[in-house]
């Protein structure tokens, strides 16, 4: 007998009923209840998805620090999703992209201007003269003014 196929699908239509219900309630501990059941571990698997599907590798801090900021940036998100808005999958998988990239692009800025003082190439230096480079008669102030 054939094993039977389990159900890979992380973010199902409870996830998104739930998510309109947690949108719709104002008590604070059933709220905490259907985030905990049934948002949290869509929201991760989301976050972790995301982040190796885009490749979005150009942050200083340990990869687990990056997934719980997503989670955390898609959970002040999630007030603003309705159900017109289309599916809560592709919704949040947006706001989740778009964080990244944003995000990894900032990194990605100052990781280039932090760049350490031996990486720069002093032979391609177009200001700089080199005093074995001039020749017998000239002296310095020659090559000054002929600059």
């Amino acid at each position: 007998m054939p094993r039977r196929r389990k159900n890979k699908r992380y973010f199902t239509k409870i996830t998104e009923i739930a998510i309109n219900a947690y949108n719709g309630i104002d008590d604070y501990k059933l709220k905490n209840k259907i985030y905990n059941r049934f948002i949290h571990y869509p929201f991760d698997k989301l976050a972790e998805n995301v982040i190796h599907t885009y490749k979005t590798y150009y942050f200083d801090v340990p990869y687990d620090d990056v997934k719980a900021n997503v989670v955390a940036f898609l959970n002040q998100k999630i007030n603003k999703f309705n159900g017109a808005n289309g599916r809560a999958f592709s919704y949040f998988t947006v706001v989740a992209r778009n964080y990244l990239f944003n995000e990894n692009n900032q990194n990605y800025q100052r990781m280039k201007q932090k760049e350490k003082v031996s990486a720069i190439d002093t032979s391609r230096n177009v200001g700089t003269v080199s005093y074995t480079h001039l020749r017998a008669h000239e002296t310095r102030e020659d090559l000054v003014c002929r600059l």
